[in-house]
């Protein structure tokens, strides 16, 4: 095992001191010195590095010891210091969100890609670079402080050289990561869109358990996301654990889930039952899940067929996740979460478990915009901060 550098100690010291004061359970030097096991030279020298970088203010004074003595000063994180950029590659669009260290969004910009096929070579630097940089310079037009780092997820699995392979979107791996950082000269992480997706559900969870702390945050959370494709993410036990995976391609009733699940056949089922129940609701030109939802809502026949059918794969789907991951939550994103609660509970009722292992998981449908590209900014922002 190779010994850490006395750079690379540093770094996690200040990551450590950081991430302190940032959740809260360190507000002045002392009380840093005490949480962290350094000394308060050390502890110094961090404090004073971070204030002059812009990330912490020091002000105000805190109470006093038991015992007497100066009141300490206060340190506060500054989620302001710093912006950073989250994005999203489908197939059809690159959503970009520009956000604070703490995740708050600041701004979006999303550009159509306008085709469903995956790209060839000539394609990705004739169509999809272009707009990549629109998205991007979009957002650094919109900034208020230096960027600090990019974020980008992907449906498909990122190699360790840092290519992208997701076949949906290209016949090749593209290295997008490296191409961004050396034109923007700031650090950039990849990583699965699945993945970054749940890593935002967990992050928004776990902001909103230090806001409410009598409501508690399920640790273990599983998400399936369901669009034009399938995917399967999660958070285990700890933010650290983040895993993802596309699941489309697996096949169920000698079809694949992208074939069942996937829009382009959501769409021609609902059109096939529309025709066969002359439903004035499902043949329209535009068809959405909101469509279907409304259908739904009005007891068409159609669309309470159509509803029951996904309702059935998708419960066979997060029954097979439940018994694998063991999730305490387990959310359902994408375009399918537009079918609304109705749904869920067709989905819950559906579950293909024992009603004491069903009971043991909460369920929520999620319909939370750019996700994914949340995510790929708050794993940036984890990689280069240690903060979550």
């Amino acid at each position: 095992m190779k010994k850490a550098t006395r750079g690379q100690i540093r770094g996690h010291n200040r990551q450590l001191v950081l991430r302190h004061v940032y959740d809260g359970t360190a507000t002045s030097r002392a009380a840093l010195a005490l949480e962290t096991g350094l000394s308060k030279p050390t502890i110094s020298e961090l404090v004073d590095g971070l204030i002059t970088e812009g990330f912490l203010s020091e002000g105000g004074f805190g109470d006093s010891t038991d015992s007497g003595g100066k009141r300490p000063r206060l340190l506060r994180f500054v989620p302001s210091a710093r912006e950073v950029i989250g994005l999203w590659l489908t197939p059809t669009e690159i959503m970009g969100v520009l956000t604070t260290l703490d995740g708050e969004l600041i701004a979006a910009h999303d550009v159509e890609i306008g085709t469903l096929t995956p790209f060839n070579d000539a394609g990705i630097d004739e169509e999809f670079v272009p707009r990549l940089g629109e998205v991007v310079h979009g957002l650094i037009a919109q900034l208020d402080a230096p960027l600090l780092c990019i974020g980008i997820g992907s449906a498909g699995e990122v190699l360790p050289d840092g290519a992208i392979y997701a076949p949906r979107f290209s016949l090749s791996p593209i290295l997008v990561g490296e191409a961004v950082a050396e034109r923007l000269e700031v650090p950039v992480y990849s990583a699965n869109s699945s993945a970054l997706a749940a890593f935002a559900l967990y992050s928004a969870k776990h902001r909103f358990k230090h806001q409410n702390p009598l409501e508690g945050v399920n640790e273990r959370l599983a998400m399936l996301t369901i669009s034009e494709g399938v995917g399967m993410g999660a958070v285990l036990e700890s933010a650290e654990q983040q895993l993802g995976s596309e699941i489309g391609s697996m096949r169920v009733g000698g079809s694949t889930l992208d074939a069942r699940l996937g829009w382009s056949g959501v769409r021609e089922r609902a059109r096939a039952l529309g025709r066969e129940h002359a439903s004035p609701y499902l043949q329209t030109t535009n068809l959405n899940y909101l469509h279907i939802r409304h259908a739904a809502e009005q007891n068409d026949p159609a669309a309470l067929t159509l509803s029951d059918e996904l309702a059935a794969q998708v419960a066979e789907v997060c029954g097979w996740i439940i018994t694998l991951l063991q999730p305490n939550h387990l959310a359902i994103t994408g375009e399918i979460s537009a079918l609304g609660e109705a749904f869920l509970k067709n989905v819950r009722k559906r579950l293909p478990l024992s009603t004491q292992a069903g009971a043991r998981v909460t369920f929520s449908i999620d319909e939370l915009p750019n996700l994914a590209a949340l995510g790929a900014a708050y794993r940036a922002i984890q990689m280069e901060l240690g903060l979550v």
